[in-house]
């Protein structure tokens, strides 16, 4: 008994989680972009073309 109102005095203070939107994942995909390897970039670029991880991502 006490674990369930333990867990539910956890769960009723958490808060809501906010999602990053088109901008959050344009930033993810360029910092992905920046950190990728020599083959792993050829390797995208073959997937996407001229469009970048950034772009892509939104």
């Amino acid at each position: 008994m006490r674990k369930l109102i333990l867990t539910a005095i956890i769960l009723s203070m958490t808060s809501p989680a906010f999602a990053w939107g088109p901008i959050g994942h344009r930033v993810t995909g360029a910092i992905a972009d920046r950190n990728l390897s020599g083959l792993a970039r050829a390797n995208v670029q073959l997937l996407l073309g001229e469009e970048d991880l950034a772009e892509a991502a939104t």
